[in-house]
């Protein structure tokens, strides 16, 4: 066990609190000591798929998506391959994103 640990465990000891997430047992919250899964966390909790960050991420993953076939489709070309070029500088891949990106604007908007 290492120094940290071994201190660690020391105080606790000295203060009488049980290290660890305290449960309603006052045992750790590992699911080895409560005998409830992670997962079950989600089901106490609910969903977190209509939470607002949730739904904000999503909307960013899809917009990404989309842009990535865009590219992919308009311009014969790929943003990821864009982001490995070592032979082009930042400002050359920042460039260029934001004329593909300025262009996958103007047509999506245009579909609106």
């Amino acid at each position: 066990m290492n120094q940290i640990q071994t201190q660690k465990e020391a105080y606790y000891k000295k203060v009488g609190v049980a290290p660890g997430v305290p449960t309603a047992k006052g045992a750790y919250g590992d699911p080895e000591n409560t005998g409830v899964g992670y997962n079950a966390v989600l089901t106490e909790l609910g969903n977190h798929d209509d939470a607002l960050r949730e739904i904000e991420a999503e909307q960013g993953t899809k917009t990404y998506n989309a842009f990535r076939g865009f590219v992919k489709t308009h311009f014969k070309a790929s943003v990821e391959n864009l982001f490995k070029n070592d032979k082009l500088k930042e400002k050359d891949k920042i460039e260029q994103i934001n004329k593909w990106w300025n262009e996958f604007k103007k047509q999506t908007s245009n579909k609106k």
